[in-house]
């Protein structure tokens, strides 16, 4: 009776002692895993800004040095314009007298009048239209009248003198007229003929030149 007793006793202490171990072996067990959850938290919160910034500080970077390459072009750029400009500088008057970069009307009346009092031509009337001519690309023009009274073979010294000048323009047409006479019994003279000439004079408009 007494061994049987002491059998049941042993089961019991043995059940009791693997359930302990069954509860001490969850308890670590939830120990590890709340452990690991408040690192894995702690670090999601604690870490998750400093991620954000390292992210932004990247972009910030990559951006710079896209920035950076494209400078470097326009930089590159620059000074190729300013070496091309300098290989043409001391030409520069030379081509802005003949294509200038504006209408220049100032320029093409003195042009004119310069070459009709060499020949003793002097111009009375001179009016511009300005116009842009659709066959012409790139290239902007005027129309420019002029008209006076004077000597027949003055006036075409005055045309050749102006064909040679520096500025090209396109003699679209000149005429003449002899003046009225002023009684019937006045014929009328070699020395006095009215003249009318038609001229388009080119420019390259800035807009143009920075195409």
């Amino acid at each position: 009776m007494s061994d049987l007793f002491s059998s049941l006793k042993a089961a019991k202490l043995v059940e009791f002692i693997s359930k302990e171990q069954e509860n001490k072996k969850t308890r670590r067990l939830s120990e590890i895993g709340f452990t690991i959850l408040v690192i894995a938290a702690f670090a999601f919160f604690a870490l998750k800004p400093t991620f954000a910034t390292i992210s932004d500080l990247m972009g910030k970077i990559n951006s710079k040095q896209l920035l950076v390459v494209e400078m470097d072009k326009k930089i590159r750029a620059t000074v190729q314009a300013q070496d091309n400009f300098a290989k043409i500088q001391n030409d520069y008057p030379l081509i802005q007298s003949c294509i200038p970069d504006r209408p220049a009307f100032y320029q093409a009346t003195t042009q004119l009048q310069k070459s009709g009092e060499i020949n003793s031509v002097i111009l009375e009337k001179i009016s511009f239209n300005l116009a842009t001519d659709p066959d012409e690309k790139n290239i902007d023009s005027y129309h420019m009248t002029a008209t006076t009274q004077g000597d027949f073979m003055n006036f075409l010294n005055t045309l050749n003198k102006i064909n040679k000048s520096r500025r090209p323009f396109k003699m679209e047409n000149f005429g003449f007229t002899l003046p009225k006479l002023q009684s019937s019994a006045a014929t009328a003279s070699a020395s006095a003929v009215n003249f009318t000439l038609n001229a388009k004079f080119y420019y390259l408009e800035k807009d143009n030149v920075k195409k």
